[in-house]
């Protein structure tokens, strides 16, 4: 949803062309496009922070899989990220750091 938020808010983009997305990249019901519409018209900005974290975490993960390769444990990692608690992004990609070793 953030991603609609900003290109609907930012790059004003239609209803029609909002549908065309969803139904070429999204797991969203294509019918939902005008529901999705309105709430981004209705409440301008409120999902980007949630696509900017769920942006910001998957890049952590990535990074960590990508620094240990085969030897990269999913629970491990989650408890990593789990322990800290809420931080900063660039605080807990430290955490991460150092349990890459990278």
């Amino acid at each position: 949803l953030s991603g609609a938020d900003m290109v609907v808010n930012y790059f004003g983009w239609d209803m029609d062309t909002l549908k065309t997305y969803i139904d070429e990249t999204a797991y969203y019901d294509p019918n939902a496009a005008s529901v999705i519409y309105q709430m981004m018209v209705d409440m301008p900005g409120t999902y980007c922070h949630y696509g900017l974290g769920y942006v910001n975490f998957h890049t952590l993960r990535n990074k960590a899989i990508t620094a240990l390769g085969d030897d990269f444990d999913f629970v491990t990692y989650n408890d990593i990220v789990s322990r800290n608690g809420a931080l900063p992004f660039n605080i807990l990609a430290g955490a991460v750091e150092e349990y890459t070793g990278k």
